[in-house]
């Protein structure tokens, strides 16, 4: 038995389309907010993360 080739609907590519979009809007605005925490912490703008140590890495850990 051979399958019948059905046309896919307008509809249905436009769907798809649309699904496929916005995986790349998403995936690129995702790319661009991970450069930019990068460039802001290799330029020491932000707080430190949740488990960085709190000390200046100048000043000694542990005073005695």
């Amino acid at each position: 038995m051979s399958a019948k080739k059905r046309q896919q609907t307008m509809a249905k590519f436009m769907r798809e389309q649309a699904v496929r979009e916005r995986r790349m809007l998403k995936r690129q605005r995702k790319e661009e907010t991970a450069a930019a925490a990068r460039i802001a912490k290799a330029e020491g703008l932000t707080a430190p993360e949740e488990g960085e140590a709190t000390v200046p890495p100048e000043a000694p850990a542990d005073p005695s």
